[in-house]
């Protein structure tokens, strides 16, 4: 099958949906597809060595990316720019002979199903779509052509319940092979060296760091002796919780924060971790999410420390994580203090944690996109 993959967003990036896209291409082309990335931004190739195609823009097009990026126009500029983006002559005459088509943006489809009737779309729904996306992917339903897929079995029956005319179906985030074949540099666990990998916020949405801080400052107080790394953390941000962490008394010793790193400079910090931590709080943006942390701490023999949020406790299956509540202080030592107690086995929920992530392969991703769609039939050429 000839796939497309379309991004209206900056690729290649480390961010969440360009490992996604990223991974899922290349494990697409193990699989023996012929698959192509197509962006409106960015340069150069990524770590897979995925085909990637740069469509050219507009005048118009150029200048409302621009805009975008030093964000003169309020939210209806993006839903503008991708729609146009959907209009663009080279990136329907690039993708003309994909039998598949897959996208993030919703708005982009109504130029791309009034240039390529008869083609097959796969839009994937990462979170709740704004009133005039579902009014996008409501009018298109109705044309066969079209495949919702959500990430999470919660957003999932959200999805269903605001769309009751589409089918939506599940496809799950996944995790690299390369995760699955490291090795801990540690022969024991100790359960002292813990991991955040991630931002300070995900769509201006705070990902509960400060709380972390805190409960660390009280770990130390407790005298656990415990080493907190955070891993990808925006530049802006790192001040902010370098004086943090000096207000609560944190020494260097303590805590390291660390900006962008490549991905195996990820998977290193990840070797010497022995806890990856899932700090969210509960609102309708973490509650739809899926984030791909968690499996790669699974995978990666790391033992997952997750807020008691409703998402969290729908994603891991019973004895893969440890549970806190991230607006309780305490609640975060005393998971950490039974652990050291003894109260959790600690290895069997690190064995049950890892044999639930070897499901999420990409490969595994590609299989349910495909069966997402097989039922479409084969895409008209032309």
């Amino acid at each position: 099958m000839k796939i497309a993959f379309i991004s209206t967003s900056r690729y290649p990036t480390e961010k969440a949906y360009g490992v996604t896209t990223r991974e899922t291409a290349h494990a697409a082309r193990k699989l023996g597809h012929d698959v192509a990335i197509f962006a409106f931004m960015g340069g150069g190739g990524d770590e897979r060595g995925n085909k990637i195609t740069y469509i050219s823009k507009s005048r118009f097009i150029s200048i409302l990316f621009l805009l975008a990026r030093i964000r003169l126009i309020g939210p209806i500029f993006f839903v503008i720019r991708s729609v146009m983006c959907g209009f663009t002559r080279n990136l329907c005459e690039s993708i003309k002979d994909r039998d598949l088509i897959i996208v993030r943006d919703p708005y982009l489809l109504p130029g791309l199903w009034l240039k390529m009737r008869g083609r097959t779309f796969l839009l994937e729904l990462h979170h709740v779509p704004s009133r005039i996306a579902r009014l996008v992917i409501s009018s298109l339903n109705f044309r066969n052509e079209l495949r919702l897929a959500a990430i999470t079995p919660r957003l999932q029956n959200i999805l269903q319940a605001m769309l009751p005319i589409a089918e939506i179906r599940l496809l799950p985030m996944a995790v690299p092979e390369e995760f699955f074949s490291l090795t801990k540099k540690h022969e024991k666990q100790t359960y002292r060296n813990v991991i955040y990998v991630g931002k300070s916020s995900s769509s201006g949405v705070d990902s509960n760091l400060n709380y972390l801080l805190e409960s660390m400052a009280l770990c130390r107080r407790l005298n656990l002796d415990l080493k907190l790394q955070l891993i990808g953390i925006e530049t802006e941000a790192i001040k902010h919780l370098d004086t943090l962490a000096f207000n609560l008394g944190l020494k260097k010793s303590d805590i390291s924060i660390v900006g962008h790193l490549t991905h195996p400079e990820v998977l290193k910090h990840l070797q010497n971790a022995e806890i990856g931590v899932l700090p969210y709080t509960s609102n309708n943006y973490n509650n739809s999410r899926f984030p791909i942390k968690a499996l790669e701490y699974a995978a990666t023999g790391c033992l997952i420390l997750a807020s008691n949020i409703p998402a969290h406790h729908e994603l891991f299956p019973k004895g893969t994580a440890i549970f806190f509540d991230p607006t309780d202080l305490g609640s975060f030592s005393k998971a950490l203090s039974d652990l050291h107690a003894g109260k959790y086995s600690g290895q069997e929920i690190l064995s049950t944690a890892r044999a639930w992530s070897e499901e999420f392969t990409y490969e595994n991703r590609v299989v349910k996109a495909i069966a997402n769609v097989s039922k479409i039939g084969t895409a008209k050429k032309g």
